[in-house]
This record gives C-alpha cells, structure tokens and sequence, in this order.
C-alpha cells in the first residue's frame, strides 16, 4: 500500500507533467500559448524538475524491501490493457513510471530502468 509521502510525490509529479506540457494541472485545460509556462526557460526548467521528481519517486517506491515475484507472463495482459498511452514522446523513466502505477506492488515486483534498456538492447530495439 502506497503512504502519505508517496502519494504526494506522485500528485506533485502529475501537476509538473501538465505543467510542462503547457497544460493547466488543474481544469486540464491548455493554457494560453503567452502564459509564462509556456515560455521555453520556465517549461524546460519545469521538465527538469519532474524528471528529478520521477527518479525520486521511483527510488522512494524501490526502497521497500518486501519479497515479491515477477510478474508471470499470462498475467501481463491484464496490465497491458491498462496501460495510458502518451502522444508526445516520454522517456524510458516516464514510461516505466507509468507502467509500474499499473502493478500491484505488494505482489509483484516493479520494473527498473535497467531491466528495460537490457530488454531493448536484447531485442536490437535500443
């Protein structure tokens, strides 16, 4: 079960996403193109920040020792439906961030950075 601090993270996360994508994290609704987040020192600077925010809550979330197994293949697909597609690219940190909120992490383990680039290069993707 998620605590306090790592449901924060995650709330803060979400809001610097839309954010930096020029987006009102409250009404979802884009913001005017003159708005200063939309400026591209302060949307970069925002990006920035995210992105720390995301390793953090991603090692914040790993730093749990319980015992888990991984994920048995006939199970994935259940995941993988789930899974919210982006239309603007993400990196391989978003994209695991956004696969491992689909896992229950008191089963199962969460996937890591490297377990994912070690697929890609395997599989002559990377």
């Amino acid at each position: 079960m998620k605590d306090k601090r790592y449901i924060q993270l995650e709330k803060a996360h979400k809001y610097l996403e839309y954010l930096s994508s020029g987006f009102d994290p409250v009404t979802g609704y884009e913001c005017k193109k003159e708005d200063v987040i939309n400026k591209p020192m302060v949307s970069n600077c925002l990006k920035f920040v995210r992105d720390i925010l995301l390793e953090e809550i991603i090692r914040y979330g790993s730093s749990d020792k319980k015992e888990r197994q991984h994920i048995p293949f006939y199970e994935l697909n259940s995941y993988i439906s789930s899974f919210q597609y982006s239309k603007s690219p993400l990196s391989l940190e978003h994209i695991i961030y956004n696969i491992n909120t689909l896992i229950d992490e008191d089963k199962y383990n969460i996937l890591k950075l490297e377990d994912l680039i070690n697929f890609l290069l395997a599989e002559n993707l990377l």
